[in-house]
């Protein structure tokens, strides 16, 4: 990513995270159709190739998307495959 940003159009990156909401909502109702003993959460980054923006939506708290970005660091860092299928 390049440290020389080109301008950020704010009414593009209005629309963009509006639909990003959106996406947001749907992806937690489809999560929250799966019930069992485990909630899922989930997690839609945004972010400019050329740098200069970043943003995300979800339907977790702070605390624990900070705990699951530090675990993905983590896992794609050693090169960890990510599913069970990948893992058998």
């Amino acid at each position: 990513m390049s440290n020389d940003h080109p301008p950020i159009d704010p009414e593009e990156v209005r629309k963009l995270e509006a639909a990003a909401r959106d996406l947001g909502e749907v992806l937690s109702r489809a999560c929250n159709d799966f019930g069992g003993p485990h909630r899922w959460g989930f997690a839609l980054v945004l972010f400019r190739f050329d740098g200069g923006e970043l943003s995300y939506v979800s339907n977790a708290d702070r605390a624990d998307m900070l705990r699951m970005f530090q675990e993905f660091i983590t896992r794609v860092s050693k090169g960890d495959p990510g599913t069970q299928a990948e893992r058998n």
